[in-house]
C-alpha cells in the first residue's frame, strides 16, 4: 500500500514529464473542501483514494483529474497491518 501526504500530490497539467521518480494517476474527483487558501480534493481511482491539497479552482467535484507525485514522497505500508514499512524505495522501470 502506498501513501502520500496531500501536499505532495499536484495537478498534472501536461507540464509534468512522467519518468523516473514521477507517477501520474488518472482519477475522478469525488469530493472537495475549500478551506480558503487550499482546496482539499478527494480523488478515487481503480479501487483507491488519494487526498490532494490543491489551489482553489484546480478541481471540480464529479470531474476527471490527473494527479502527479514524486516517488520520493511516497510512504510504503503493509496492507494487512497498515503499519509503515521502513524500506528503501527504488524506481523500477
Amino acid at each position: 500500500m502506498i501513501g502520500i501526504r496531500p501536499e505532495s500530490a499536484r495537478l498534472s497539467d501536461g507540464s509534468v514529464s512522467p519518468g523516473k521518480g514521477t507517477i501520474e494517476v488518472d482519477g475522478f474527483v469525488s469530493a472537495t473542501e475549500n478551506t480558503g487558501s487550499d482546496l482539499i480534493t478527494t480523488i478515487t481511482f481503480g479501487g483507491g483514494t488519494i487526498v490532494a491539497r490543491l489551489r482553489p479552482g484546480q478541481a471540480q467535484t464529479n470531474a476527471p483529474i490527473r494527479i502527479a507525485f514524486n516517488t520520493e514522497d511516497a510512504l510504503i505500508f503493509d496492507a494487512s497491518t497498515e503499519r509503515r514499512l521502513n524500506i528503501v524505495k527504488e524506481y523500477v522501470g
